[in-house]
């Protein structure tokens, strides 16, 4: 009896297989079909710091599976649930708090026989200006929406490369906070990849598209680093649409991949141990492979060796009275010393000590030239390797403005006179907000002397129009330039603007040739703080293109310009503030930017001359500004300033006239 039963179960297991030998297989509701699709109907997948859970619909056309590429992402963004049946569907992708200083991101790979690509990504906490700086593309193209948390006028830049398939849709929500890109498709087989930059004031991001192309392929956003003899710690982007594996050489002991950050699946780290070999350097070769494709991109890690002598600094300056030069290095080899030819009759090494870390010093001496002069100190170590050490010093009536103290003003006059603080003390009794306690000039160069730091140039600190002032040199600590701090110095031509200075009120009599130091343009014309042009030298100048970069126009900055004829506003300009081209009596031609947004009433008073002015924000006979009313509310002629009514234009656009 038992032997027939156990016949009889084994023919009811063959009847039932052989129902289903040619027909369908029977469908569970969780197998992806080798010939299904997916289309997504909306999804959003840029989480804040705080993370949160975000709902993807989409249609599928066979049964479907959900997942996160790889497993780096497992512990911080999870996607539920993990299969369904063909139809409209939605799956819910969660992240949690990303408490940790690094941008973040994973990939949601959603398959019903074609796979789509959901990108996650995670800002840090504190990030404040875009939600999310990649985003990955299918060759089908799409849309991105750049969401931005900047509270001021933002901007955006496509790379020249990409403009032809990235393009500009506009705002979403009736705010310039969401900023919409559309990608058009591809049909290139390789990945391809644009950058937007989003920019808002002085600060800017670049946010970096990835579109797929029509292969599968791994994308490496760099193929070599380059890293010093010291630990490090290294990452890489990787664009990839299949699963990618990290191999690492197994006789490399000295790369290792920091798991602890590479919770991503598109950036990965690599912490890079020292290099105590003094005497060669090493590489090693990282693979990024999926076996099932065959595809491999290679990374190459490149470490220097280890210095045998170690420097903080390898240039030094000083003043004509020479000194005591003192500098520590490092060091495992015996240390030889070389002077330059020449430089041994004005530097001489003092001592010498043992090995290790340890100090050298050299005495350097008085000069009596007028020009600067130059040295230097070469150090060889056990292997013959130089280091070499440049050692200047200032001439007699050289001035270096890195050398001006804080509580010192330094100057040039053409009749080489002291020159007379007597105009400015009668409106202030500390015109650089410190008192004057010492002021001589010798050797061509004057030294104003104050009781604290200099960090301000107050109203008529530097004026004077009997004044022979004709080189300035602010020290470093300066913050602010007032309004008419520098100003009626008739015969001033150079004026050095220190680091420091973030306000600058108008510095223009007409004969200012150059600014030189920091925050100047390439010409040297222009000082330009954070997007404003505060300042213009405008001596021989007639027509003149603001430079690039240049967001406003300050008050007065062209003021009392007596040459200049035409100018150009380059694109990008936004505002123009009260009196900027005042009295500016030979200007004839203005040129606007299609940017400009705010004019003031006054920009332009005093300009006697001006004919026409030229943009999209002014009337079709070009002597008229007009505002957003499109009523014409500045109107030039020549030797016709102002008229009110307008009615008679017809402009395409207008601007906001404060």
């Amino acid at each position: 009896m038992k032997k027939l039963f156990k016949f009889w179960i084994v023919v009811a297991l063959l009847l039932m297989a052989g129902c289903n030998k040619d027909g369908d297989d029977i469908d569970d509701g969780n197998n992806a079909s080798s010939e299904g699709t997916i289309t997504i109907i909306s999804a959003m997948t840029d989480f804040t710091a705080k993370g949160g859970s975000a709902v993807v619909t989409f249609d599928a056309t066979a049964p479907w599976t959900a997942r996160i590429l790889n497993n780096r992402a497992d512990s911080w963004c999870s996607v539920e649930p993990a299969s369904g049946p063909m139809g409209k569907s939605s799956v819910t992708i969660t992240t949690t708090a990303n408490d940790t200083a690094y941008d973040r991101s994973a990939t949601v790979v959603l398959n019903a026989g074609k796979s789509e690509y959901l990108r996650v990504s995670q800002k840090p906490e504190d990030a404040l200006t875009i939600t999310s700086s990649k985003f990955e593309i299918p060759v089908e193209g799409g849309e991105v929406v750049i969401e931005t948390t900047a509270n001021a006028s933002i901007e955006y830049v496509i790379d020249k490369e990409a403009k032809s398939w990235i393009t500009y849709e506009g705002t979403r929500a009736m705010t310039t906070s969401n900023l919409v890109f559309k990608i058009a498709p591809s049909d290139e087989e390789e990945v391809r990849t644009g950058v937007i930059t989003v920019k808002c004031g002085s600060c800017s991001e670049d946010i970096t598209i990835y579109q797929e192309g029509t292969k599968p392929a791994i994308v490496l956003s760099k193929n070599r680093i380059n890293k010093s003899s010291h630990r490090h710690t290294a990452y890489i982007d990787v664009k990839s649409n299949v699963d990618v594996t990290v191999e690492i050489p197994s006789d490399i002991d000295w790369i290792s991949e920091d798991t602890t950050k590479s919770t991503s699946t598109n950036r990965f780290y690599f912490e890079i141990s020292e290099n105590l070999d003094t005497e060669n350097s090493r590489s090693a070769k990282i693979n990024f492979a999926n076996k099932e494709y065959g595809l491999t991109e290679t990374l190459t890690i490149y470490q220097e060796r280890k210095w045998t002598i170690m420097l903080d600094k390898t240039a030094y300056v000083l003043g004509t009275e020479g000194g005591r030069l003192e500098f520590d290095i490092q060091t495992n080899s015996t240390v030889k010393v070389r002077l330059s030819e020449g430089a041994e009759s004005w530097i001489s090494q003092v001592s010498t000590r043992a090995l290790e870390t340890r100090n050298l010093c050299f005495d350097v001496a008085k000069c009596s030239l007028n020009e600067i002069r130059e040295g230097t100190i070469t150090l060889l170590d056990g292997n013959a390797n130089q280091h070499i050490i440049t050692v200047k010093q200032m001439g007699t009536s050289y001035i270096d403005p890195e050398l001006v103290p804080d509580d010192e003003i330094w100057y040039r006059t053409l009749d080489g006179k002291k020159y007379n603080t007597r105009y400015c003390e009668r409106f202030t009794e500390q015109p650089f907000n410190a008192a004057i306690i010492s002021h001589t000039y010798e050797n061509g160069i004057g030294k104003i002397k104050c009781d604290g730091t200099i960090t301000t140039i107050n109203i008529y600190a530097l004026s004077d129009p009997n004044s022979k002032l004709s080189e300035l040199y602010l020290p470093k600590t300066t913050e602010t330039i007032n309004e008419r701090g520098i100003y009626n110095a008739p015969n001033l031509t150079t004026l050095h603007i220190p680091q420091n200075l973030n306000f600058c009120s108008s510095i223009n009599d007409g004969n200012m040739i150059q600014f030189t130091g920091h925050n100047v343009s390439e010409d040297g014309r222009c000082v330009i703080i954070d997007g404003t042009l505060a300042a213009f030298a405008s001596k021989n100048i007639t027509e003149y293109t603001t430079p690039a970069g240049v967001k406003q126009v300050y008050s007065t900055a062209f003021r009392n310009s007596p040459k200049l004829a035409e100018i150009t506003l380059s694109e990008g300009v936004v505002s123009l503030r009260d009196k900027a081209f005042e009295n500016c009596k030979s200007l004839r031609v203005v040129t606007l930017p299609s940017t400009l947004k705010n004019i003031d009433h006054t920009t332009f008073d005093g300009c006697d001359n001006l004919e026409a002015v030229y943009g999209d924000v002014t009337s079709e006979d070009h002597s008229c500004i007009v505002s957003e009313k499109k009523t014409c509310t500045i109107c030039y002629q020549k030797r016709t300033k102002r008229l009110q009514d307008s009615r008679q234009y017809h402009p395409n656009s207008g601007i906001c006239v404060s």
